[in-house]
């Protein structure tokens, strides 16, 4: 017989075809792979636990192999400990390789994790808002900060004037505010320093507001100069002039106050426009001129000390 023959003879009809094949497996068309299903390498997928032992996890995700992932992927950050999952257990998971060198596609539950808090955190934060975390880490040019998710913090950013050693802000918790977000790596910069100056300066309108001419209010000498001293009033800094420390002539600003030194300042003026305040020390002392008439009535003979000399002929002095 010619070997065409043989072949149509052998070929079954397209219907008993049909039949014979869910005769064998069981009917319909789940002995087929779904053609629908597609798998992309570093996406979030769900994976269901088969077994855990000493080599790791076993996990099925519909592929046609199960993967193994090691159980230190399980390490919990607060107990300080690895607690595995159970069988059965549904855990998130990304595919990291469709297929390894055995068949087996290589997973990580640990990146799953940072995955999944990444997409929580970049759905409820914005450049601009402030976090809160704990310093957990220092790398080159700045520290990292668990927010929830681990953040940068650049040395530059780290305070108001850039501190000598970063060591001593390790496991503080430190208020940043988020000046970058890169939703594609994942990864975000913050401020404590913005945070910090924007803190001082609402401090300073709530001090600034409060502030009123004729108070007397704590402070402490931050900067001395030559026509006077700054003090800082818990908030803002007012100028202590050299012409109001003391009734008395006052050559240098030293002979009077010292840099950390606490007093009781006079409130002297307040310009809530230009946020400048003006103190004094011997105001809160009676005026030697209240009484001049009394103590010095006119007619009556006095004893002074020359103190300087000056042109009576100076034209423009009236």
């Amino acid at each position: 017989m010619q070997t065409h023959l043989f072949l149509r003879e052998a070929t079954l009809p397209h219907d008993q075809l049909e039949y014979e094949i869910d005769a064998a497996f069981g009917g319909g068309d789940e002995w087929l792979p779904p053609g629908d299903q597609k798998f992309r390498e570093n996406k979030l997928l769900t994976g269901r636990v088969l077994q855990v032992s000493a080599q790791g996890v076993l996990v099925d995700i519909g592929c046609k192999s199960e993967g193994i992932i090691a159980l230190r992927e399980w390490y919990d950050d607060q107990s300080g400990s690895i607690i595995p999952p159970c069988p059965g257990d549904e855990v998130p998971l990304v595919l990291k390789t469709l297929q390894d060198e055995s068949g087996a596609p290589v997973l990580s539950y640990r990146q799953a994790r940072s995955q999944a808090r990444w997409d929580e955190f970049l759905a409820s934060h914005a450049v601009g808002d402030i976090v809160s975390g704990t310093v957990t880490r220092q790398v080159r040019g700045g520290l990292l900060v668990n927010v929830g998710v681990t953040v940068f913090l650049p040395a530059s950013e780290v305070d108001v004037h850039r501190p000598p050693s970063l060591a001593a802000y390790l496991n503080k918790t430190a208020e940043c505010k988020i000046l970058e977000i890169d939703a594609a790596r994942l990864q975000a910069v913050v401020s404590r320093r913005q945070w910090l100056l924007e803190q001082r300066q609402r401090t300073k309108m709530q001090l600034l507001a409060e502030l009123q001419p004729g108070q007397i209010r704590p402070g402490v000498v931050k900067n001395i100069t030559g026509y006077g001293a700054f003090v800082d009033l818990g908030g803002t800094d007012g100028l202590l002039h050299i012409t109001d420390m003391s009734w008395e002539r006052v050559n240098d600003p030293h002979e009077v106050v010292h840099v950390g030194q606490q007093l009781d300042v006079y409130i002297v003026a307040v310009d809530h426009h230009q946020g400048k305040v003006a103190l004094g020390l011997k105001q809160k002392l009676p005026s030697p001129w209240l009484n001049a008439e009394q103590k010095y009535p006119a007619g009556s003979e006095q004893k002074g000390e020359v103190t300087s000399v000056m042109n009576c002929n100076d034209p423009t002095r009236s």
